[in-house]
């Protein structure tokens, strides 16, 4: 009898403890729903969304976690079904290395831009003008000037 109520107290606490989910699981699940976008709902990850559709991926995240499948495995599967617009961050190659690539060209050329700019700042940029500019520019004020302000000095 004994031996009986002991088997019994272990089938419970089992079928207790099979439906809880460890802390790493939990949060590799949570990890993973941060990676797929909601369909559903805009902007909204499906660890975030309430939708009912996000809650039935995070179960499959779940399960799939449960029956030992990679991360990889588990997005690809997502990918699969939904396409790649269910993921939130672009692939790392193909056009989506050029979403990441695309960033930094940007900043080294603007830097290159502006450092040039600033090199050409410190530089004489020769635009002075010669001696008979500055001669004709002269004469050609004291012509001009009313006779108030000293047509005398010519």
């Amino acid at each position: 009898m004994k031996l009986l109520l002991a088997a019994l107290l272990w089938l419970l606490a089992s079928l207790a403890l099979a439906g809880r989910w460890t802390p790493a699981e939990e949060a590799r699940a949570l990890a993973l729903g941060n990676d797929l976008r909601c369909p559903v709902c805009a902007g909204e990850t499906v660890s975030q969304s309430t939708a009912a559709l996000a809650r039935h991926m995070l179960g499959q995240i779940k399960s799939q976690i449960r029956s030992g499948r990679s991360d990889p495995q588990i997005l690809a599967y997502f990918v699969a079904r939904y396409g790649r617009n269910i993921l939130l961050t672009p692939p790392h190659s193909g056009l989506g290395l050029l979403i990441w690539l695309l960033p930094a060209a940007a900043l080294l050329v603007g830097g290159g831009l502006y450092l040039r700019y600033l090199r050409r700042q410190d530089q004489p940029d020769g635009s002075a003008p010669p001696e008979e500019r500055l001669a004709e520019v002269d004469r050609l004020i004291r012509e001009n000037s009313p006779p108030e302000l000293g047509r005398e000095h010519r």
